[in-house]
């Protein structure tokens, strides 16, 4: 199966898409692609682009969490190894609280089955936690070389993590994971369908490029790949957006200029090879590349 999140960011920005659910909740959305986290190898940390990885945790809050290479390395573990496989297990929003003490409503997205990515939103702060909780959170931003006071100024500008708004995100997160996994399916299959119907183009131009000595014909050549003649002049002008007779001209006039600037064949050779008359392999090359096959050389060869 294609890459279901690439086949999405083709068709949708899907960086938007959160950008303004967040403006709509008032909550922080990120979204981890499976398999695209940054990874934790001989203690350090290999981070893929933004792209690759989806929309990671940057509140200025979760930011400030990973300044310390502790604080980095325990917030991927936090998300890699407990938060995507507790989303991948539940199969359904389900509420956490990290490891910097903020809660979050994680939501799997599930493409044919296969887990692909995990919304992660809210990013807020739990309401009136009690004065051991928060001894032990301090003492944990204290271990991860963080300055608790900073963490703490910074905590209270978060949202508060209201159980009526939290389970509402839940719902609105899991509607949009559904409608991706539809979109997503759609999208792979029309893209597998195109790529199946543009194969014998595929096979036409191999075996146009290994012949082009030869003197081929559109009915030759779709004899060898199984088709009609007609049908496969539609799929050269449904895929390559020109007709055969272009895409053959465009071949042979390639291969003739690589010969040109390669080697040292006689121009009369070159025009055999690419399938040509000598003479009316001047003409013709001369009008597409507007350079005889002798100045072309001299040019391509010129040191």
């Amino acid at each position: 199966m294609a890459d279901p999140i690439r086949v999405l960011d083709h068709h949708f920005d899907l960086h938007q898409i959160l950008a303004d659910l967040e403006k709509m909740t008032g909550y922080g959305i990120s979204m981890h692609v499976v398999g695209n986290l940054p990874v934790l190898s001989e203690g350090r940390v290999t981070l893929p682009t933004e792209r690759e990885r989806g929309r990671y945790h940057r509140s200025e809050f979760c930011e400030a969490a990973k300044t310390t290479p502790e604080g980095l390395r325990a917030c991927i573990q936090c998300d890699q190894h407990e938060g995507n496989p507790l989303a991948r297990q539940a199969g359904r929003p389900i509420l956490r609280t990290c490891h910097m003490g903020l809660v979050e409503v994680l939501v799997p997205v599930f493409v044919e089955g296969q887990h692909v990515a995990t919304f992660f939103g809210g990013q807020a702060r739990g309401i009136l936690p009690s004065a051991h909780e928060r001894e032990a959170q301090f003492r944990h931003w204290a271990e991860l070389g963080l300055d608790t006071r900073q963490m703490s100024t910074r905590m209270v500008d978060l949202p508060l993590a209201h159980p009526e708004r939290m389970e509402a995100l839940g719902r609105l997160l899991s509607v949009l994971a559904q409608y991706l996994a539809v979109r997503a399916t759609t999208q792979t299959l029309h893209q597998a369908l195109v790529e199946r119907s543009a194969a014998p183009v595929q096979q036409a131009l191999r075996y146009m490029a290994e012949n082009l000595d030869k003197n081929l014909s559109l009915e030759d050549v779709a004899r060898q790949v199984h088709l009609s003649a007609s049908r496969l002049s539609h799929l050269f002008s449904r895929f390559r957006k020109e007709s055969f007779r272009e895409s053959l001209l465009r071949l042979r006039i390639e291969r003739a200029r690589q010969l040109l600037a390669t080697t040292d064949l006689p121009v009369n050779e070159v025009a055999f090879k690419t399938g040509y008359d000598p003479q009316f392999f001047s003409r013709i090359f001369k009008k597409v590349v507007e350079m005889t096959p002798g100045e072309y050389r001299q040019f391509a060869q010129k040191p």
